[in-house]
């Protein structure tokens, strides 16, 4: 009888979960989609509903039957509905289905990629440092004043990468890694001018800003404020995500953009010789903006044209992960993106649950290598929803390094040394 029991019980358990994670994976996906945000927002609140009201709609509609077939010593339902034992064994199956991957997932994202040979973290919170308020908003400084919360504070992380094909002339390259900005208006600018600054004192090379910049026309003022002081030797490249289409006229941010020295990657590549050496960079703003672009053929020419070959590194920029299929068709040696937030929310064990993304969380953060690929995913500064729970806002500094060089990475340490202050702007 008992085992009877426990049998019911692991079967309603099982159930559950695949209702959840069916209803879970839907959601994620919906928002990888170009829909527009009215039309995401709608569907996605009919999920919820749905994935919430069912188990008690279900309990509703059959409690005699049901607490009759948990009493009783046999597996037989009593009268069956037919809707209900369709709908349960879908949710079986998409347990069956989504768990190898969901679990796959968790042991990619809990541990360290070997091709990080090197991590200095930096944090700081921000919040009850300044003297002025630093949520600019009623809602904002009540989840901001959650104890739990850690929107508000700030991670600035020095990642020291290997790839096994980069080319050793592109060994040191220190790229700056930013994303999801998100300028809403509900966090007052110095917290992201206090990010950029900590980004600059570690000399980028280049930087790279991929999407997700500014929510609301009366922000643009902030673009050039913000964005214009930032500079790198190679230059500083963007491209839009999702959240700078609500936008009444996107074209905005770039024409302000580029009025302060940013290029356009969106759905173009860009070239920079330096020193002998070329570096090759590519936007995707899919699926939100224009068409998933290639290399120019003249960017693939090789000794065979007649033409000298140079050190060559490709970099691919792209708002979503879910862009790195297309940048490694490309045989890019390096993808950046965001959109994913990390999760915003990273339970104990499970790590992120909700990712905006067609692999779910599989990609919410961090380093990952896809064949011939490695991406970065950053969990960006900020986002319209003001709730982070272990899963720190961040910008990032990636340097190109050779596995050889490893052991001497200590040095950069040093950069670090002393305890950066935050300091309110003035005005």
């Amino acid at each position: 009888m008992v085992s009877v029991w426990i049998a019911k019980l692991l079967l309603i358990i099982a159930i559950l979960f695949g209702h959840g994670a069916g209803w879970i994976a839907c959601f994620n996906r919906i928002n990888a989609t170009g829909l527009s945000r009215i039309t995401i927002k709608v569907i996605e609140k009919f999920f919820i509903g749905i994935c919430l009201l069912l188990p008690f709609l279900f309990f509703a509609l059959n409690h005699a039957s049901f607490l009759e077939w948990i009493q009783s010593v046999d597996y037989q339902w009593p009268n069956p509905p037919m809707t209900w034992v369709l709908y349960g064994t879908f949710c079986l199956i998409c347990l069956l289905m989504l768990t190898p991957g969901w679990i796959g997932g968790r042991f990619v994202l809990q541990r360290k990629s070997p091709n990080i040979l090197r991590q200095i973290d930096r944090q700081w919170d921000l919040r009850p440092v300044s003297s002025e308020p630093l949520f600019m908003t009623p809602e904002g400084r009540r989840l901001g004043n959650l104890k739990f919360n850690e929107i508000g504070m700030l991670e600035v992380s020095e990642k020291h990468l290997y790839h096994p094909e980069m080319p050793i002339e592109w060994f040191n390259l220190r790229i700056g890694h930013i994303s999801d900005i998100h300028l809403t208006g509900q966090m007052h600018r110095r917290y992201q001018q206090f990010a950029f600054d900590r980004l600059m004192e570690l000399r980028p090379d280049v930087i790279i800003l991929s999407g997700d910049i500014i929510d609301y026309d009366h922000q643009l003022d902030l673009l050039q404020t913000l964005l214009g002081p930032l500079h790198a030797p190679l230059g500083k490249y963007f491209v839009l995500g999702n959240h700078d289409r609500r936008l009444s006229e996107p074209k905005k941010i770039r024409e302000l953009l580029a009025g302060c020295g940013w290029a356009d990657l969106g759905g173009k590549s860009k070239r920079v010789i330096d020193s002998g050496r070329e570096l090759h960079l590519i936007g995707n703003e899919r699926p939100w903006f224009g068409k998933e672009p290639e290399w120019e053929v003249r960017q693939q020419r090789g000794p065979k044209d007649g033409i000298s070959a140079i050190p060559e590194l490709r970099i691919a920029v792209s708002h979503s992960p879910d862009q790195w299929p297309w940048a490694q068709r490309l045989r890019s040696h390096l993808m950046l993106a965001g959109h994913t937030h990390g999760g915003q929310v990273r339970l104990p064990w499970l790590g992120p649950i909700v990712a905006p993304s067609w692999f779910g969380s599989r990609y919410a953060s961090g380093v990952f290598m896809e064949g011939n690929l490695l991406i970065h995913v950053s969990r960006g500064l900020s986002g319209v929803h003001l709730l982070r729970w272990r899963c720190l806002p961040e910008v990032t500094l990636l340097v190109a390094s050779p596995v050889e060089h490893s052991k001497g990475l200590a040095a950069n340490l040093d950069r670090w040394s002393g305890q950066s202050q935050w300091e309110p702007a003035v005005g």
